[in-house]
């Protein structure tokens, strides 16, 4: 039988740093309405696209409309129709973590007669 000779592990020092946070991303959102001017009694359709939000709530004219939970890995998009009988303002609020952002758009209300 052979002799095996141990050899020695020298054990490497590892410095514990604080792992950096990945960076929580912004948020994005718009919101849209199309037509944004319509005839009283008429429809319109709203949309939005959001992405980097984990929950999204949409107000209308500032009462809560839709809430939406969101993967935050994911780009959300919803399209709802509306029919419109007097100025409407929409409002989504978009969160992600703790950053929050926030956009709007407003259907207006026209007369048949009026040119544009």
């Amino acid at each position: 039988g052979g002799t095996t000779t141990g050899g020695t592990t020298t054990g490497g020092t590892t410095t514990g740093g604080t792992p950096t946070p990945t960076p929580t991303p912004t948020p994005t959102v718009s919101i849209s309405t199309t037509p944004n001017r319509v005839v009283a009694g008429k429809t319109t359709v709203v949309s939005w696209v959001a992405s980097n939000v984990t929950s999204c709530s949409v107000t209308k004219n500032g009462a809560p409309w839709k809430t939406v939970a969101s993967d935050a890995t994911k780009t959300q998009s919803k399209s709802f129709i509306e029919t419109i009988t007097a100025q409407t303002a929409y409002v989504i609020t978009c969160t992600n973590g703790s950053i929050q952002n926030v956009a709007s758009a407003i259907v207006n209300i026209t007369s048949v007669f009026q040119g544009f």
